[in-house]
């Protein structure tokens, strides 16, 4: 059997000062269609040939410029140093912005705002997504980029963020939180039901330790619930110990919000 030979070609440092290297895979000494992208040293993943590479700090220069030209501020939630927030592994990022002006739901305080995300390794387009900050209990909300998808480029050959096109896809988003805050009202208007309490108890994506009480499960499996409950509780209880639960960094918390749209609908 020949000897297969697998190693890196020459180190492209283009984008060194952002800390990441990129490295063509060659096989038997010919180039394949893979390369390697390093950041800070560290080899992060291996992607193809055509991917092309958007720094986070590029990416947050952007979200920061389209916040200024739709009036939105930088949103730091408790659980981060800063609006910025970076997955465990440091390439991905998730910037979060809110607007200044707050709507009533059932006399509650509900801020809008914009989660623009972007990952170095491929596992997340550049994109925004919806966000809902509640006063009341400090408890934020990421709607999800598949949800409002008015911006989401893969990282493909030729890719570049161009700011107005995502400024506008940003105003589009805020427009069409509207019709969040109008589902959140309608929440308060309909009650927990067997087929929901069943959806919660029994997703395996759901952590166990946000689900309240009043759903009461047994080896993940439904036992009884309080039909008295509104959606709109069910929706904030496990929001908010979504968000505020220290013990899950910020991806599990935007997986564990997407699985949870899709049960109560908004």
């Amino acid at each position: 059997m020949d000897t297969l030979k697998l190693n890196f070609g020459e180190v492209d440092n283009t984008l060194f000062s952002y800390g990441i290297q990129q490295a063509p895979l060659v096989y038997n000494n010919e180039e394949s269609n893979w390369k390697a992208i390093l950041k800070s040293g560290k080899m992060v993943a291996i992607l193809g040939s055509n991917y092309q590479v958007l720094p986070n700090d590029v990416a947050l220069k952007a979200a920061e410029s389209v916040a200024r030209s739709v009036g939105a501020e930088p949103f730091k939630p408790k659980f981060a140093s800063s609006n910025a927030v970076f997955s465990e592994s440091g390439t991905r990022l998730y910037a979060m912005y809110i607007s200044t002006n707050s709507h009533s739901v059932g006399g509650e305080k509900i801020h809008t705002g914009f989660t623009i995300g972007n990952a170095i390794d491929g596992t997340l387009a550049f994109s925004c997504g919806g966000f809902t900050f509640r006063s009341v209990c400090s408890n934020g909300v990421m709607l999800g980029y598949k949800q409002l998808e008015h911006y989401y480029r893969k990282h493909t050959s030729g890719f570049a963020v161009d700011i107005a096109s995502v400024t506008v896809a940003v105003k589009t988003v805020l427009n069409e939180m509207e019709k969040v805050l109008e589902n959140y009202a309608k929440l308060q208007l309909i009650q927990l039901n067997r087929d929901i309490a069943k959806k919660i108890a029994e997703s395996r994506l759901i952590s166990r330790k946000v689900i309240p009480d009043y759903i009461e499960t047994k080896k993940s499996k439904l036992i009884g619930f309080d039909a008295k409950i509104s959606l709109w509780q069910t929706y904030n209880d496990i929001t908010r110990e979504i968000w505020h639960n220290d013990g899950t960094h910020i991806d599990s918390k935007r997986v564990q919000f997407q699985i949870l749209h899709r049960i109560i609908r908004v």
